[in-house]
């Protein structure tokens, strides 16, 4: 017997022992591997333990003949090929043998050259036959890794692939069972064939002799063990749950569910081909099924994520229309009136359009002594909560800093003081620019100082002049920049009719609907000369409207405020 690399393996069953072992001497010199058995039971034992490639079975035969043998072999290996010896030939015996599954039926007594043939024939139909499993095998891998490729669901990814290892089980019995989040215990997750009963609907112990078995199948597979992969497949620890095979699936050498597959027929092991095929499934299974539930993970995180910040936003908006109804109800109102003395009225009127839900403008209108007013208007760079809170902090200084109030000069060296203090431990750059007037009808007078802020434009009424109030020279550093910085109070005249502008340079960066050309200072000067007699409501309402037409729009890029001061005697 030429056993180191025999042409093929033959099993010959025949209950003529002398007959049976001439037959098998004379194959095992011609090249093959025989294995030879006088009792078919014992024949179906080792056919449920190797595979062979043709078989030659007596027809007749105590207890059990070839007919039934052949049945029997069928169960336990569908695609044999075996061929029915007899001495006895009769054309019913005939047709049963082809019916029951054989591939060709020879008379005894018969020599080496009349067999020779019937063995190439046989040997080719069980090429052709593991080329069509093959051929099967490697469509259900393409099926299974297009069908991946078009979805990325848990679920459907785990159907498809019991679908496509049912395929190869042929009407058996497929199940896959997963760890369940606390890798405690396995559920069968997707069942296909089989009975009710078969399957445990319970879920199993994650013991440590399943993690001790799928340890060892993992080093199986890594030293490329085939020898060790089929023991293993085949003595698993979930033997007394259920039967047929398991396999590990495993993912970068973590396991990610269990393949439990049960053949149609009576096998014990799969054959190393469809071994190979179940492992290539379950691997590309496993990375596929690890991947989504990984991205299933990463879109519960990212929903989380999203739903906290979208819960954030809108805590947020609230509380920014809350700042936005607070900036705007701390503004001031519209007339005030220290005396019983109706030249000492001061009326004014405002335009206040913050960019967003806050704004870094602001302005305040405070009664001082002696029928004087102070107004005081300011711009925190930018028009953010940043800006907001800026604008909070100089209003809150102007007011603490009430004994400065009489002298603008003095007002704006201290609240620069206190702001340069506060923001120099900010990580950015933060400063203000602010005006601040002091009207005083009964000195007929305006005291005045700037801190890098548009200055004011005076309307002197009688004299039908608008200029700026004070010059470039006059004004100081923006607030917050420099510790020690000195502003000038200045001076001019004031008349009972005069009136005063003030405003943000948020009106400077509003751009012409044609677009290249911002709203300038001279045009801004130019409108309000042309309006030099109308009263300050109207006055302001129209230079707003001026605005409006010359971008396009109602809204701006920037903060805008505009606030006109009239004296009272003006009759309006």
């Amino acid at each position: 017997m030429n056993l180191n690399s025999p042409i093929a393996r033959l099993l010959i069953v025949d209950d003529e022992l002398h007959l049976l072992k001439a037959f098998c001497d004379a194959l095992s010199h011609r090249g093959y591997a025989t294995v030879g058995f006088d009792s078919p039971e014992e024949a179906l034992n080792a056919l449920r333990e190797e595979d062979y490639d043709l078989i030659f079975t007596d027809l007749k035969m105590p207890g059990m003949d070839g007919i039934e043998f052949l049945r029997a072999a069928k169960d336990i290996s569908p695609n044999l090929v075996c061929v029915m010896m007899t001495g006895h030939a009769t054309i019913d015996t005939a047709i049963e043998a082809m019916k029951a599954g054989a591939f060709d039926y020879i008379l005894k007594p018969f020599n080496l050259p009349m067999i020779q043939p019937v063995i190439l024939r046989g040997l080719d139909m069980k090429r052709l036959r593991d080329e069509n499993i093959q051929l099967r095998e490697s469509v259900s891998i393409y099926e299974l890794s297009m069908a991946i490729t078009n979805t990325r669901s848990f679920d459907s990814i785990l159907e498809v692939f019991a679908d496509a290892v049912f395929q190869q089980s042929d009407g058996g019995r497929v199940a896959i069972l997963l760890p369940r989040e606390n890798q405690r215990e396995l559920m069968v997750s997707s069942v296909r064939g089989g009975h009710v009963g078969e399957i445990p609907q319970m879920p199993i112990p994650f013991d440590q002799a399943i993690r001790d078995w799928v340890e060892s199948y993992r080093q199986a597979i890594s030293e490329s063990n085939e020898q060790e992969e089929q023991r293993l497949v085949s003595i698993h620890p979930l033997r007394n749950f259920t039967d047929g095979i398991a396999i590990p699936m495993l993912a970068a050498g973590k396991l990610t569910g269990i393949l439990n597959f049960a053949p149609n027929g009576h096998r014990h092991l799969p054959t190393a081909g469809q071994l190979k095929t179940l492992n290539i499934l379950a691997s590309t299974a496993a990375s596929a099924l690890a991947e989504a539930r990984m991205m299933e993970h990463l879109e519960q995180r990212v929903a989380e994520r999203t739903r906290q910040l979208e819960e954030r936003n809108r805590q947020t908006e609230e509380e920014l229309k809350m700042a936005h109804e607070l900036q705007l109800a701390m503004l001031p109102s519209r007339l005030l009136n220290s005396s019983q003395d109706d030249r000492s009225l001061v009326r004014f009127h405002s335009v206040y359009r913050p960019a967003g839900s806050v704004s870094g403008d602001f302005f305040d209108v405070i009664e001082l002594a002696n029928n004087r007013i102070g107004v005081f208007i300011g711009d925190a760079m930018g028009h953010d909560v940043r800006a907001a809170l800026m604008t909070t902090m100089m209003r809150a200084l102007v007011q603490e800093l009430s004994s400065n109030l009489d002298e603008p000069g003095a007002l704006m060296a201290e609240v620069n003081r206190y702001m340069a203090t506060i923001l120099k431990h900010s990580e950015h750059v933060m400063f203000a620019t602010a005006s601040y007037l002091v009207l005083d009808p009964t000195e007929s007078r305006v005291l005045f100082a700037n801190a890098a802020h548009p200055a004011p434009i005076h309307l002197k009424r009688q004299q039908r002049e608008a200029v700026p109030l004070c010059r470039k020279g006059d004004s100081g550093p923006a607030l917050g920049l420099f510790n020690n910085a000195t502003y000038k109070t200045g001076s001019a005249r004031l008349d009972q009719s005069d009136c005063f502008m003030l405003f943000t340079d948020g009106l400077f960066e509003i751009e012409a609907a044609a677009g290249q050309e911002l709203y300038s200072q001279e045009r801004l000067r130019h409108f309000i000369a042309q309006q030099i007699e109308s009263p300050a409501e109207a006055l302001v309402s129209d230079l707003f409207g001026e605005l409006e037409s010359f971008s396009g729009q109602a809204s701006f890029s920037d903060d805008v405020c505009l606030l006109a001061v009239e004296m009272g005697g003006t009759g309006i």
